[in-house]
């Protein structure tokens, strides 16, 4: 069975912009590339351990949930890493898991 077969949770294809941080290292910039109830994917131009414990935060704009924008503030780990080639070409695929969440409505 290939990892796709082993995934729990529907994987949507929304882009929205990522903010990553973990231990040792300043925040980097991203978006995400699939998120479900239980990770998150994206990109990054450097690879990371598995099991790193991450912090992450995006925002939900208008329109997909509410009027207003909903930030969701993450604590998670890196489950898997990957060379990504193609568009992303030079960076890393992070899958992180969503370990716990809060969110923040926005004004």
């Amino acid at each position: 069975m290939n990892y796709e077969d082993r995934r729990g949770a529907k994987r949507y294809g929304f882009k929205f912009p990522l903010q990553v941080s973990w231990p040792g290292r300043p925040e980097s910039l991203t978006e995400t590339a699939e998120v479900s109830s239980r990770a998150v994917y994206f990109f990054l131009p450097e690879t990371l351990t598995v099991g790193t414990p991450l912090q992450f935060v995006f925002t939900i704009f208008p329109g997909l949930s509410e009027s207003k924008s909903v930030r969701l503030k993450c604590e998670g780990h890196v489950l898997r890493t990957e060379t990504v080639n193609g568009v992303q070409l030079g960076h890393f695929g992070i899958a992180a898991s969503i370990d716990h969440y809060v969110f923040e409505r926005l004004s």
